[in-house]
């Protein structure tokens, strides 16, 4: 079962933020802290830092049949693993530099994740994605992972040619029913379908941009349709899409979408989606997605009143181990453990803000599980800036992952508007904003309710590097066509709730961004807690 760490066929759930990492587990109807790992104590190998290190995935990558946590810091890369009752241990430990598979350690360029048994042996392998390619590694004992496949930068798997600046990995399923694992790939080159045969990565499968349209972006991959085999949920401009043996079937747009698990445990898996009107958990049918439960804004849910445009649904687990995921909300009012019942949603836990999970004290910056959330964002450019968008976009990403956040690059647009290439942008206030900038922000084709727009410009006036100040309900920034690597980040962070500080190794550095010291710039943990628990922008 995925997220058993202790192999008693009941999910836990990791939390971490300034106590640091714990696991929470189902226990007399509530959510509590199985085991708590302080910041500062010895997992084995690993001295644990919550608070710094990055944690990426869950996995069963020894093949135990429990799951361990894959996690990075300055000084390399380790498995945790649960070791006994309620102390954490390393299975593994690499320093950054070191050899792996073949390969040497860049723990600040390399990407780690997704993760999944592509060979079928009964262990996870983990995709590792760098500045000279990819690599597939397998935990073969407490030493260095050894790699099974090795793709370099601007070699052709197949009909797809690896690009690794622009290429987005994930999810892992199993779309062809024969028990292993494949990995998706999109980019600008459409959707593929990366299969590891043989001690080779093959793309036996390919979608072109012309064929997906606006629904583009793979976010899960589950049985939906209850036929062995995994199907890949797409989200776009259109809504959400499910492919199916090439073919796509779409449903109606949500503001958040995910997380993903059987919900009413018939075998087949759900989807959760989100917005300012409320959440409602959907099955596949014939047509596309169909609601089996929902619940509106300010509905009471038992002991949870929900408040659709702050509460976050952060995590899916069977806890009870019966066949049944539950979803956990967290919000202002603490955390929610909700599930269907008769057509709707139920509160059957809820622990208020400075409870505590049992030893766990509940805190409004603790990071709830460790599967990303999905923020989408769309492009439209007046001015083609002197930094490549990918490579902006790319930094951008970067960052917002030690946060729990996934960029969707949604759309492209490019616009003839040659009175607002030099915007005026007046004082960069919210509340004072120019009529340029109103007229800009209105441009928002494609764009939903709660995504983001970032309007690429020639220049400012007065001149700055970008300009995060937006219309309300129209959240977006103005980036100049001469500013740096890390100005999209630094701006989107505007957009998202962040404000200047005064270290200049930080993305949200009040010097500019081109002072940044030490690349690539951090986030802090109260930022980070910022960005996770934001409500609808």
């Amino acid at each position: 079962m995925r997220g058993d760490f202790d192999g008693d066929g009941r999910a836990e759930i990791p939390v971490t933020g300034s106590a640091g990492l714990g696991l929470l587990g189902w226990s007399g109807g509530a959510l509590r802290a199985e085991l708590i790992a302080p910041n500062g104590v010895l997992a084995g190998d690993w001295l644990l830092d919550a608070e710094k290190n990055r944690f990426h995935l869950v996995a069963d990558l020894d093949g135990d049949g429990r799951a361990e946590i894959l996690v990075s810091g300055v000084k390399g890369i380790a498995v945790l693993a649960r070791d006994g009752p309620g102390a954490l241990g390393s299975v593994m430990t690499a320093r950054d530099g070191s050899a792996v598979g073949g390969r040497l350690l860049d723990v600040v360029n390399d990407g780690f994740g997704p993760a999944g048994d592509l060979d079928g042996d009964g262990r996870d392998e983990v995709l590792v994605v760098g500045e000279a390619g990819i690599a597939v590694l397998a935990l073969a004992g407490p030493g260095a992972p050894d790699s099974l496949a090795t793709v370099p930068n601007g070699a052709r798997i197949g009909p797809w040619t690896l690009d690794t600046a622009r290429d987005r990995f994930g999810p892992v399923g199993d779309l062809d029913g024969d028990g292993r694992a494949e990995i998706v790939v999109s980019g600008p080159g459409g959707l593929g379908v990366l299969k590891l045969d043989a001690g080779a990565l093959t793309c036996p499968f390919m979608l072109g941009p012309a064929v997906l349209g606006e629904v583009d972006f793979p976010i899960a991959a589950a049985d939906f349709a209850g036929d062995g085999r995994d199907e890949v949920l797409l989200v776009g401009a259109e809504g959400l899409a499910v492919l199916r043996g090439g073919s796509l079937l779409a449903s109606p747009h949500a503001a958040r979408v995910g997380p993903v698990g059987d919900f009413d445990g018939d075998g087949r898996a759900e989807i959760v989606v989100s917005g300012a009107d409320g959440i409602a958990v959907l099955g596949l049918s014939d047509g596309g997605f169909a609601p089996r439960a929902e619940a509106s804004d300010g509905d009471v849910l038992g002991a949870w009143r929900l408040d659709a445009g702050r509460d976050r649904c952060v995590a899916a687990a069977d806890l009870a181990g019966d066949g049944r995921a539950r979803v956990v909300v967290a919000g202002p009012a603490g955390l929610g453990v909700l599930e269907c019942a008769d057509g709707g949603l139920r509160a059957v836990s809820a622990t208020p803000r400075g409870t505590g999970l049992g030893d766990w004290p509940l805190d409004a910056a603790d990071r709830i599980g460790i599967e990303p959330e999905v923020v989408r964002v769309h492009v439209k450019i007046l001015a083609v800036p002197d930094v490549a968008i990918a490579e902006m976009f790319a930094a951008a990403e970067r960052v917002f992952g030690t946060a729990g956040l996934r960029l969707h690059l949604a759309g492209t647009q490019t616009l003839d508007l040659p009175d607002l290439a030099d915007l005026d942008i007046g004082g960069c206030h919210s509340g004072q904003l120019t009529g340029e900038q109103r007229a800009l922000f209105g441009h928002r084709d494609g764009a939903g309710p709660g995504d983001l727009v970032v309007y690429f410009v020639r220049g400012t006036v007065p001149p700055m590097d970008g300009c995060a100040a937006h219309p309300p309900g129209r959240p977006g920034a103005v980036v100049a066509r001469g500013a740096g690597l890390w100005t999209l980040g630094h701006e989107l962070g505007h957009v998202l709730g962040l404000r200047h500080v005064d270290a200049a190794d930080r993305l949200m550095t009040g010097g500019g961004t081109r002072s940044i010291t030490r690349p690539p710039p951090d986030l802090s943990p109260p930022e980070a807690a910022v960005l996770r628990h934001r409500g609808m922008p």
